[in-house]
């Protein structure tokens, strides 16, 4: 509201929260949890020396690196169109006078993200049991490098606050898809006494990425949040991801995928056979996809000029 209430309810919600986390391990001893004595314990110099584990671990175990790295990359996308649905919401959809309107609209918007996200962790276990979870992570960022983001760049530049919830809705699906596949093949790959040095990293690294995501969008974007370019570049840079990813995705599809049903040919990665069968299009294909998106927002932000 126009008040301070929803503010303190929320702090002190927030508050109440974290006492109620800190009596939940009370119970626990103070040495069940570590350090074992191998590493400095309560330094700087120890925390640096496990987060160094933790890289050395990732660099012996690529299926996990690359997980993460999917992620990552996600989350620096997820940040820049944060920022930018605020924008929007706040400056482009709306009067500067309409606060609670936009308020309203952004969390409209925070929405459909979630529903995307529950929609993910309905399908994603079935699906990763289908394909793996390196398959289903890459068809993931794809939707949401080539739907999503054609989604967001009509919302800013026609404008169309529904077209943008489709943007939320992709976003949020591919963002749970691949945070769900990714902790599974952290799990799987990563031996269990270095589970913890890589997911402290894990987390660190996400927290970086988000981070960065909304300090460029913050510098580059207008206002207006408007900025069709800037959108179609992290389009580029989700659909890199998969791009990054291909041949290890294809060897997973061949390895995994095609020796599992005796007489059934299946094609080579999720890909192939929209190329025809030609290895080399794959690329192509998803840097076509990327570039049409590109240019149509080129389209629009001079239609506008």
């Amino acid at each position: 509201g126009a008040g301070d209430w929803g503010s303190e309810l929320v702090l002190g919600a927030a508050a109440l929260a974290y006492l109620a986390a800190a009596a939940t391990a009370l119970p626990i001893a103070p040495d069940r949890l570590g350090p074992d004595g191998t590493v400095p314990r309560g330094s700087l110099r120890g925390v640096a020396i496990g987060l160094v584990q933790g890289v050395q671990t990732l660099g012996q175990h690529p299926p996990a690196r690359r997980a993460i790295g999917m992620v990552g990359v996600h989350r620096i996308a997820f940040g820049i169109l944060t920022a930018g649905g605020l924008l929007l919401v706040r400056l482009t959809f709306n009067g500067p006078a309409a606060a609670q309107t936009a308020l309203d609209q952004f969390a409209l918007l925070t929405g459909a993200a979630a529903l995307g996200a529950l929609a993910s962790a309905i399908v994603t276990p079935a699906a990763t049991r289908a394909w793996g979870a390196v398959p289903w992570s890459a068809a993931a960022l794809a939707q949401a490098g080539v739907v999503g983001i054609a989604a967001v760049i009509v919302g800013a530049t026609a404008p169309s606050y529904p077209a943008l919830l489709v943007g939320g809705l992709s976003l949020g699906f591919a963002g749970q898809s691949v945070k769900v596949s990714s902790d599974t093949l952290v799990q799987r790959y990563v031996p269990d006494d270095h589970l913890g040095r890589v997911f402290s990293l894990y987390d660190m690294l996400l927290n970086v990425c988000l981070v960065s995501g909304i300090a460029v969008m913050a510098l580059v974007s207008p206002d207006s949040g408007v900025t069709p370019v800037l959108y179609a570049l992290t389009g580029l840079l989700l659909v890199g991801a998969l791009v990054a990813a291909d041949k290890p995705l294809t060897r997973y599809w061949q390895d995994h995928i095609e020796t599992s049903l005796d007489g059934f040919q299946l094609p080579r990665s999720p890909l192939h056979s929209i190329t025809n069968g030609h290895a080399a299009g794959e690329d192509g294909w998803l840097l076509a996809g990327v570039g049409a998106t590109y240019l149509y927002g080129f389209a629009l932000d001079d239609g506008k000029a």
